[in-house]
């Protein structure tokens, strides 16, 4: 079986579940999910202390976070949240924004 990603950890959801251990975590998974959920911790937070934060952050909202991932895999995407960056400009659900040129901000990463 291969390694599961950060994002895949958190798409299963599992981590959501009643009486879960976070110590099964990774630090890095860990780091994902207080990220995901907004949760703010210091650069060099070691393990302990995101369990910590995932126990006071995670575990009393789980049930809400559980109700809000449970309905947004059921949500079928329309592909409007799909958006195609050309060198043309932005294009959003079919409408070009020139005001946007993506070349330009590419460029600018460039330098």
């Amino acid at each position: 079986m291969s390694k599961l990603s950060s994002q895949d950890v958190i798409e299963r959801g599992d981590y959501l579940e009643t009486g879960f251990d976070p110590s099964t975590l990774t630090v890095v998974y860990l780091r994902a999910i207080l990220q995901y959920h907004d949760v703010s911790f210091p650069s060099n937070a070691v393990k302990g202390q995101l369990i910590k934060l995932f126990q006071e952050n995670i575990v009393p909202n789980a049930r809400r976070y559980k109700r809000v991932h449970r309905n947004n895999a059921a949500m079928p995407s329309d592909g409007s949240d799909i958006v195609d960056v050309s060198s043309s400009g932005l294009e959003v659900c079919g409408e070009h924004h020139a005001r946007y040129p993506a070349h330009e901000e590419f460029s600018r990463l460039q330098l």
